[in-house]
């Protein structure tokens, strides 16, 4: 009886120790998990960084693009200041002083605007 007492009493040990075990390596497997998910979660917040910084710079090339003025529109106004440039810059630096903050496009509309309307 002895004996048998002892078989499960080494027994219950081995099972104590397996089950240790096995909770070490859980907890093991799961610091690791953490790790590749902070590193993941990382990686990601970097990538989302990029993808939006790169996303911004297309989209503020594309805006700019179409407000840029065309050079039909730059020798239209050419034309009404006969052909003088510096007087042309002169009159979109004077507008952007008065009116700051509009696009490109809309300081060189108003000047071929204002010109073409005070001439008639």
């Amino acid at each position: 009886m002895e004996e048998q007492n002892d078989f499960f009493t080494e027994l219950e040990k081995l099972g104590d120790e397996i089950f240790c075990s096995v909770m070490e390596g859980s907890i093991q497997v799961l610091k690791g998990t953490k790790e590749i998910l902070l590193e993941l979660s990382y990686n990601t917040q970097i990538f989302l960084d990029e993808t939006i910084s790169e996303a911004e710079i297309a989209y503020n090339e594309r805006k700019n693009r179409q407000e840029e003025p065309s050079q039909e529109l730059k020798q239209r106004l050419y034309n009404l200041v006969g052909g003088n440039q510096e007087i042309a810059e002169r009159l979109i630096d004077s507008e952007k002083e008065r009116n700051p903050g509009y696009p490109e496009k809309w300081y060189w509309e108003k000047i071929v605007y204002d010109l073409e309307r005070d001439r008639n």
